[in-house]
């Protein structure tokens, strides 16, 4: 019974240090609103690395399109897909001259998938900014000039974004809350920017902008 009163205590504890640290990420997080930008005469790359996106590419590239930041470059690379993504890719490119394209090179033995596609856009990207956006994610108007104002207030050299998740399955609407609940509540915010131990480093893949 004393080690079970001590488990529950060192649980109770821990509960509440979670709760303390949700409350504070709640009231002290950054939060991303619609700005107009006043840095138009600065170039921004968007890289979207693609892998049998389908079904997602076209709804990006057409809410980039539409974005009211015109001083843009695209970049993507079509990573060994299996559909019809590169030929959707292939005609935007045709289309749209800021839109450019690439196949993926043969993974190195000490790369991983998703960073070596990264880096193979980065090679190529000529804007001060780097925009890296998966393929299945969908951006409103504003976006840039919001990081771009972020970037500068803060003075960071990477802001990257958790937005609203759309879950479909069962299992999307389960696990994907997991994830965000665990960074919310378990990493204080102030330690991102403050600490230097890599220990308190996250970000989301899905949406992360470079100086």
């Amino acid at each position: 019974m004393y080690y079970i009163e001590i488990f529950t205590y060192v649980g109770i504890v821990f509960l509440i240090i979670r709760l303390f640290v949700a409350f504070y990420n709640f009231y002290s997080g950054i939060v991303l609103t619609k700005t107009q930008s006043s840095f138009e005469n600065i170039k921004i790359s968007i890289l979207i690395p693609a892998r049998n996106e389908e079904n997602n590419i076209s709804i990006l590239l057409d809410n980039i399109l539409k974005h009211d930041y015109n001083n843009i470059e695209i970049w993507i690379l079509n990573d060994f897909s299996s559909d019809n993504t590169e030929m959707i890719i292939k005609q935007y490119s045709q289309n749209y001259s800021n839109i450019k394209y690439l196949n993926s090179k043969e993974l190195p033995g000490h790369w991983i998938g998703k960073n070596w596609a990264c880096h193979q856009l980065s090679q190529v990207a000529t804007g001060e900014y780097f925009l890296f956006l998966d393929a299945d994610v969908q951006i409103e108007n504003g976006l840039i000039s919001s990081l771009l104002e972020k970037m500068k207030q803060n003075k960071a050299a990477l802001i990257s974004i958790f937005p609203f998740q759309i879950t479909e399955s069962w299992g999307e609407k389960w696990v994907v809350p997991l994830m965000n609940n665990v960074l919310a509540s378990l990493l204080p915010l102030i330690l991102v920017s403050k600490s230097k131990n890599p220990a308190f480093a996250a970000a989301n893949g899905q949406c992360m902008f470079f100086d």
